[in-house]
């Protein structure tokens, strides 16, 4: 998984990658957009039929976390573990984390 920032940029790739959300962060007062690239060699012939619909469900677990829904969230995340082929994992568990310590992302 790599990781850019800013829409731009991730709306250029989206093209020739899959590109999903992360988490945006204030810098300099400045808000900046975490997004991850999974490379295609990284995503299961297998997982492919389902790619559209694991991108969408992805998009609805960063919505939640944004709107501090976060029961929703921990329950996307057990649907997501292991998607992208295991690139996404590390965010994934990292938000778990933070939300069952109680460290919620503001």
């Amino acid at each position: 998984m790599y990781i850019i920032f800013g829409q731009e940029i991730a709306q250029e790739v989206r093209d020739r990658h899959v590109v999903l959300e992360l988490e945006t962060f204030v810098v300099d007062g400045e808000s900046k957009t975490a997004y991850c690239v999974v490379p295609g060699e990284s995503i299961p012939v297998s997982e492919l039929p389902d790619l559209d619909r694991k991108q969408r469900l992805h998009q609805a677990l960063i919505d939640a976390l944004n709107k501090q829904e976060f029961d929703t969230v921990l329950i996307t995340i057990g649907h997501l573990i292991g998607s992208f082929g295991g690139e996404v994992d590390s965010f994934y568990l990292e938000i778990k984390t933070r939300l069952n310590q109680g460290s919620h992302v503001e």
